[in-house]
């Protein structure tokens, strides 16, 4: 559980009387772009935020990457966790497929709105491995984390300015062969790479 805070500053407190933890830690399943895509989606930033007046500051090419499942924040991320997480993704078998970036818009969610590409709806193969490794990692104990519906993404920034409507972009392929283990180290802005697993 996260920490909440009270308006007056003070931190929310458990029925038991107790501080709850803060998360630190946040584990995922995600998807990166090779070298080509990486470069391709930068160039898609720059001019998004020149044409279009964004004032958000975009995230490191680094952490450019599709999320497939949410697998928890932690206030500390134990062993057992990361080893379950493991061996549920290391029994995925799906194939190679190809992961095509076609369009920008945002999400609403204030007060600052995700400004995303979006995958092409044309393309079934990044669906059908989120429903694979979703039934493995829900047998694994991870379904309080599952969301029950998937729209891929790629987030570049976080803006005040909301997008609603898609605009067309040159469409960004690749070619996915494994998928990540992630652990993200909540403030810090730093992924850890647990593991991977190869799509057959």
């Amino acid at each position: 559980m996260s920490k909440r805070r009270s308006p007056s500053g003070d931190p929310q407190m458990t029925p038991a009387g107790f501080p709850e933890a803060v998360p630190i830690d946040r584990l995922f399943l995600g998807i990166f772009p090779d070298k080509a895509a990486q470069s391709a989606i930068e160039k898609v930033v720059r001019r998004m935020l020149r044409e279009y007046g964004l004032q958000g500051t975009p995230l490191r090419a680094s952490r450019y990457h599709v999320t497939l499942h949410h697998l928890g924040d932690y206030a500390g991320l134990t062993a057992e966790i990361c080893d379950a997480a493991l061996a549920a993704v290391a029994r995925i078998a799906v194939p190679v497929l190809e992961i095509t970036l076609d369009r920008a818009a945002s999400f609403d969610r204030r007060p600052m709105h995700p400004f995303v590409l979006h995958c092409a709806d044309s393309e079934p193969g990044v669906h059908e491995l989120w429903r694979a490794s979703r039934t493995l990692l829900a047998n694994a104990g991870f379904s309080r984390w599952l969301e029950r519906d998937f729209k891929p993404h790629v987030t570049l920034l976080y803006d005040e300015r909301l997008m609603a409507v898609p605009v067309p972009i040159e469409p960004i392929t690749w070619t996915v062969r494994e998928v990540v283990l992630v652990h993200s180290l909540l403030g810090r802005t730093e992924y850890r790479f647990l593991g991977t697993a190869s799509l057959r």
